[in-house]
């Protein structure tokens, strides 16, 4: 149960804070930068799906609070409900404009910076992808999160101009916790804040003998 935690919470996380980037057509291409304004809040709901008999989805709210904007650098909290009967928890992280944490404690780094693009530094085209590791602390241990995106384009959803990007990832070490994972999310083109998305996710668990586990779960994050 705690690998199941642990792999929907920071996935929820990742997935916010890769979804805030700024949309903006250049030439042939796109740019993608973080935007943020001083005060700014976005409110998610997140719901996690796990493939196991008798679990019932399970939902947590997700909000992003900006609380300062200095010098080109965005302070932000991030807030997220209890999740299977843990308690809720606030991390504080510091980013620049290209979505690169510069500052926050190995929780909120762990927590908002798993699955959260370092936003690419050229415009990318159709069809272009960019990739990212990021270590994590889980465990005792360090797991290296490797993830792919891939620009799919500009479409139009429920009225909403929006960019969609194809998202894969996988781990290595972890101290036999191990998470893979296949998804898209939507970006709204007006500003980049995240449109909704969805994850299919893998995690497998591995303690001392016991033969390891492995734990299906689907997830969407869905703005409020």
């Amino acid at each position: 149960m705690k690998s199941i935690r642990f792999a929907a919470a920071i996935t929820a996380l990742g997935l916010a804070s890769l979804a805030i980037s700024q949309v903006a057509k250049s030439g042939d291409a796109y740019t993608f930068r973080v935007k943020y304004t001083k005060g700014q809040k976005i409110s998610y709901e997140t719901t996690t799906a796990v493939d196991m008999a008798g679990m019932q989805p399970m939902k947590a709210p997700l909000t992003m609070t900006v609380t300062d904007v200095k010098n080109g650098i965005y302070t932000l909290k991030y807030t997220v409900g209890a999740i299977m009967g843990g308690k809720p928890q606030d991390v504080t992280i510091k980013m620049n404009s290209q979505g690169k944490i510069v500052e926050g404690s190995a929780a909120g780094q762990t927590m908002a910076g798993v699955g959260n693009a370092q936003l690419p530094t050229k415009a990318m085209k159709v069809g272009e992808s960019w990739t990212q590791s990021t270590d994590a602390p889980v465990m005792g241990s360090k797991m290296k999160v490797n993830s792919t995106y891939t620009f799919k384009g500009i479409k139009t959803l429920n009225g909403q101009q929006v960019a969609e990007i194809a998202v894969k990832m996988n781990s290595t070490g972890g101290s036999g916790v191990g998470v893979t994972g296949t998804g898209t999310m939507t970006l709204m083109v007006a500003d980049g804040t995240l449109h909704g998305s969805t994850m299919n996710i893998k995690t497998s668990m591995k303690q001392g003998s016991a033969p390891s586990a492995t734990y299906g779960m689907k997830m969407t994050v869905v703005r409020k």
